[in-house]
């Protein structure tokens, strides 16, 4: 047990909390079912009853009186709860060491002073439990200084822990203690704690994307640079950068009065390992960026909130400045990279399925528009996936895998299309999105969350469809949406079925799938078997030769055709002067294709 420096930890939270940007929020459906079971478990602070809207909620005591709390509330308390759980760590140390005591009057008297015999006490006691100096110090500040972490009410009181957290939240105690008392019971709840996914609903005059994110600080880096670099948009940031050490290569990022020191080493050649580390610590990622012929590797030395020199939070500034189309975010220890944009310059059409056949003559562009759509609504490092199709594919284990027992285990080989789907699957998880059973269920707020994945089958007809794509082609049409309001279930058939779980190694399978820290997922896999999820697109380019095969009716009738002679015809004067400007296509949302708009249109 380790107690936090609670002045520090008082400060990140005030920090954080002041920089949240307003929305409305929806409570995820898990959420609510958890906090209706604690509320009828335990009659919190004489919470018997809540009730739920959209955005707000309203909650009944004991004695009949209401509470009516914005959901962004809820949102706040989350944040707070982790303050209150050093809290309760300090304290009950306190209740340890003078336990049988008058807690009143040891708390009163150490708060003025702590007396000689009293720091020997708190000592011998840190002393016998194994706890350092740090802890000690970290108590001592606890128990005297209360204004170093927010403190009012002594703290042998129950409730000594509203002042600091209304402080921390810079929350008006008068009309927001509510937000305390909801703290304390998310911070006292494991199953609160982790059911909490907030939906966040920004105004109508923009919408938030999430184009790139990692709970790693230097991966999340490291991705934000590649994705400048994919889109062709890193000279903003590029142009900030100064050499520090002509010698070492080493270049600082500098903006006006910011500064992230020596954050790339640059060369002309390629560098070793040993040329990367400092002593026996690597300090730069191996893999490093071209541009303009030189190599560009980017310190892996990443902190967060400590002002040191490669502290994220500083990127986060500069990235403000220069990029005012995208946002960085942090929520749960994971960094997002945000598209902000605005509602009249972009809007997504729903296509009305989830296949697409692009046929053209070579060199019309069909890849290249898949690559655009896919900058348009994700990124081509999370959620594209470029197959070639082979001319002697002939069966569906060509696409998904296949079952293996030559190692002498049974296991199963999986490719990189099946590797995508549960890709895509997990960005249905991380936006709060629940499995009941075969089905999955969820909020509109939600589903416009996901992004789509786009799996582009090049030369998709270099081997007969019918035969390799012949599961897909099946599955396709058991995808059924059912819409409640703004509630939805999905369904569908499984691709891969949940009786090939049995009979392979699970744990060498679930690895390779990275779904190591997806339990209920791969739980999810186990009993109902791998189908398509909602965000998958399959887009397949297509010519029509001598070395290609046709199509049966059946794949034409499952597939939505773009000619692009139709859609991109040969104008030479439009090369120069595009006269029109491709749609974003989003994954369809309904079960078949009646009352939608027309693409084209």
């Amino acid at each position: 047990m380790a107690l936090i420096n609670l002045h520090q930890k008082f400060k990140e939270i005030k920090d954080a909390v002041a920089k949240v940007n307003f929305s409305d929020v929806q409570l995820s459906r898990e959420f609510k079912s958890q906090y209706e079971q604690y509320l009828s478990n335990n009659k919190a602070n004489g919470y018997s009853k809540v009730e739920w809207a959209k955005f707000s909620t309203k909650v009944t005591t004991s004695t009949g009186k209401v509470i009516f709390l914005t959901n962004f509330w809820f949102y706040i308390a989350f944040e707070l709860s982790s303050y209150l759980d050093g809290l309760t760590e300090q304290k009950k140390v306190f209740r340890d060491i003078f336990k049988g005591a008058d807690l009143q009057a040891e708390a009163n008297l150490l708060r003025k002073n702590v007396p000689d015999d009293h720091k020997r006490k708190i000592e011998n006691f840190f002393s016998s439990n194994g706890l350092s100096n740090e802890d000690l110090n970290n108590f001592l500040s606890f128990v005297s200084d209360y204004k170093s972490w927010g403190g009012g009410k002594t703290i042998d009181r129950n409730d000594y822990y509203v002042s600091p957290l209304l402080q921390a939240g810079n929350l008006l105690a008068e009309t927001q203690s509510a937000v305390a008392e909801i703290a304390k019971q998310i911070s006292e709840t494991p199953e609160l704690k982790s059911s909490f996914t907030p939906i966040f609903s920004f105004s109508e005059k923009a919408s938030k994307k999430s184009i790139v994110s990692s709970d790693s600080r230097g991966g999340f880096v490291y991705s934000l640079i590649n994705f400048l670099i994919d889109n062709r948009i890193e000279n903003p940031l590029f142009n900030c950068l100064v050499e520090k050490n002509k010698e070492q290569g080493n270049f600082n990022i500098e903006l006006e009065d910011l500064r992230l020191t020596s954050i790339f080493k640059v060369s002309d050649n390629k560098l070793d390992k040993e040329s990367l580390k400092r002593g026996e610590k690597l300090r730069f990622f191996e893999d490093p960026f071209r541009i303009n012929s030189k190599f560009y590797y980017l310190s892996n030395q990443w902190t967060d909130g400590t002002e040191s020199r490669l502290d994220i939070k500083t990127l986060e500034v500069i990235f403000s400045k220069l990029y005012s189309q995208y946002e960085i975010k942090e929520f749960q220890n994971t960094y997002s990279l945000l598209s902000i944009a605005k509602n009249e310059c972009f809007s997504e059409t729903s296509l009305s399925k989830p296949f697409i056949l692009l046929a053209g003559i070579s060199g019309t562009g069909k890849t290249r528009f898949i690559r655009e759509q896919v900058k348009f609504t994700g990124s081509i490092e999370n959620t594209y996936c470029l197959t070639s199709v082979r001319p002697d594919w002939h069966e569906p284990s060509d696409l998904l895998g296949y079952v293996s027992r030559l190692s002498g285990n049974i296991e199963y080989i999986v490719t990189d299309v099946l590797k995508f789907i549960v890709k895509a699957w997990i960005a249905l998880e991380q936006a709060g999105i629940i499995f009941q059973g075969k089905e999955v269920a969820g909020e509109q707020n939600q589903q416009q969350q996901v992004q789509p994945f786009w799996l582009c089958l090049d030369e998709m007809n270099l081997a007969p469809v019918e035969q390799y794509f012949a599961d897909y082609l099946s599955v396709l049409e058991t995808r059924e949406w059912e819409w409640q309001g703004e509630n939805f279930t999905y369904r569908c058939d499984a691709l891969l079925k949940s009786t090939v779980f049995e009979t392979v190694s699970q744990d060498k399978l679930k690895q390779e799938l990275g779904l190591d820290e997806h339990e209920e997922l791969w739980q999810h896999f186990i009993a109902n078997g791998i189908a398509i999820p909602f965000n998958l697109i399959v887009a397949g380019t297509v010519n029509m030769d001598e070395t290609t095969h046709g199509f049966s009716r059946k794949v034409i009738d499952r597939a939505l055709t773009f000619d692009f002679g139709e859609f991109f015809p040969n104008d030479f004067d439009a090369f120069f002067e595009p006269k029109s400007e491709p749609k974003a296509l989003g994954y369809p949302v309904l079960t078949d294709g009646r009352d939608k708009v027309e693409l084209s249109g």
